[in-house]
């Protein structure tokens, strides 16, 4: 199994090109994980850690892309509708551990 941190970003690739409701679904999931363990039992979290790697700026560029562009729909969780509410995926990939 992957680390999150690299599923999550070939998960933002993928999402970019396909645009399945599943992709965001999957990018959630995977955030919340991220929020959720601590880093060493993720594999390590390195995204928006200076100096980001051009890889993690792509991908991070790429999840706020998405996040805008996403529609937020009503059968979305409150957890959901409100992280982005609150600037998501930005806190998302900002750790503070």
């Amino acid at each position: 199994m992957p680390p999150v941190e690299l599923a999550l970003l070939f998960k933002a690739y993928a999402a970019q090109s396909r645009h399945a409701p599943q992709d965001i679904t999957d990018l959630y999931n995977l955030l919340s994980i991220a929020f959720e363990y601590p880093v060493d039992q993720i594999g390590g979290w390195k995204i928006g850690t200076p100096p980001v790697s051009r890889t993690r700026l792509d991908a991070a560029r790429t999840l706020h892309a998405l996040a805008d562009s996403t529609p937020l729909e009503p059968c979305m969780p409150w957890r959901t509708r409100h992280a982005r509410a609150m600037s998501w995926p930005t806190r998302a990939y900002q750790r503070t551990d």
